[in-house]
């Protein structure tokens, strides 16, 4: 209970929701009167220092800009005249929050090339879930 209390108090906060709204809220999710006035009367007296808080709380995260890739192949060596060994070697250049450039060089084998590809389409499947969708709605 004391979860759900708190995530009120953030989301109160985030979504600067007026005390009539957060009091329909909180009584259509089956918070008894006494409660719900409580938590409405914390959010309200709280509800800067959260904003405040949640403000300087803020992630830079990067944002995809260019990826560039190459194949390189060892046919052979002296030892063994008959080798294929493929390797992938991909550069991925970002932003990042204050518009410098980062550059992340991956270099991996077919195996786990097929394998991080089948991750990143899981990944992408998942995104497209209602859930997320519900949770993004709600972050952006």
């Amino acid at each position: 209970m004391l979860d759900f209390i708190a995530w009120v108090l953030v989301e109160g906060a985030r979504l600067s929701i007026n005390e009539k709204e957060l009091q329909e809220s909180l009584l259509m999710a089956g918070v008894k009167d006494q409660l719900a006035s409580i938590v409405v009367s914390s959010v309200m007296n709280n509800s800067n220092l959260l904003q405040n808080y949640m403000g300087n709380m803020r992630i830079n995260t990067l944002s995809y800009k260019n990826m560039e890739w190459r194949l390189d192949v060892k046919l052979a060596t002296r030892s063994i005249l008959e080798l294929l060994e493929p390797e992938v070697i991909l550069k991925f250049d970002f932003n990042n929050g204050n518009d410098k450039k980062e550059v992340k060089i991956l270099q991996t084998d077919i195996v786990n090339l097929n394998n991080l590809t089948n991750n990143l389409e899981e990944a992408l499947n998942e995104i497209k879930s209602n859930h997320c969708r519900r949770v993004f709605r709600n972050i952006v």
